[in-house]
């Protein structure tokens, strides 16, 4: 078996190599002793189709594997690991969750904006009893009429990454009448 990555595979993993040193390692530290979100880098990431790495085009991604999804995040993680965790979390804990277990509505509606780096997509899971097993998650979900919408109830997020800057944000939650994880 070869394991030797592809041309297109190692050209992509150069593109993104001299995209974090040209465009993340000038500003990291400066970055990071203000608490800077990078938002004109993420949105530079979403247009190289980045953000949405593993997506296909349908939805706005541009079809790539999980290998050339990981050399990117490798890639930028190896000049500022914030810019990296913020790839990841954004793809593999919000949008991931829209494309696998979505409806084709919902996929349509929201993975073309997350693909694109137009909408930044957060994931909150962790409660302050159970930190970030999603097995112990005491958060149940309402359907409320006035928003038309799911809500979260029985306590607060404890942490959501990039929060502050997310146009869509999902939440794992207990349907309150069943064992069962809500799918809506």
């Amino acid at each position: 078996m070869d394991f030797a990555l592809s041309d297109e595979q190692l050209q992509l993993q150069a593109m993104v190599r001299d995209f974090a040193a040209r465009e993340i390692a000038p500003h990291v530290r400066a970055w990071d002793e203000s608490s800077h979100f990078p938002i004109d880098v993420i949105r530079q990431l979403g247009r190289l189709g980045l953000m949405g790495t593993i997506f296909p085009a349908e939805y706005g991604g541009p079809g790539l594997g999980y290998i050339e999804y990981v050399l990117a995040v490798e890639e930028l993680s190896r000049v500022d690991g914030s810019v990296g965790i913020i790839v990841a979390a954004h793809t593999s804990l919000a949008a991931n969750h829209i494309f696998v277990a979505g409806s084709e509505d919902q996929r349509r509606r929201y993975l073309p904006k997350l693909a694109s780096g137009e909408q930044i997509g957060a994931w909150a899971l962790t409660e302050p009893r159970s930190g970030s097993d999603a097995g112990a998650a005491r958060r149940t979900a309402a359907l409320t009429s006035v928003m038309r919408a799911v809500s979260a109830v029985g306590g607060p997020a404890g942490m959501v990454i990039v929060a502050a800057v997310a146009g869509l944000l999902l939440g794992a939650t207990r349907d309150p009448g069943s064992r069962s994880w809500c799918r809506q």
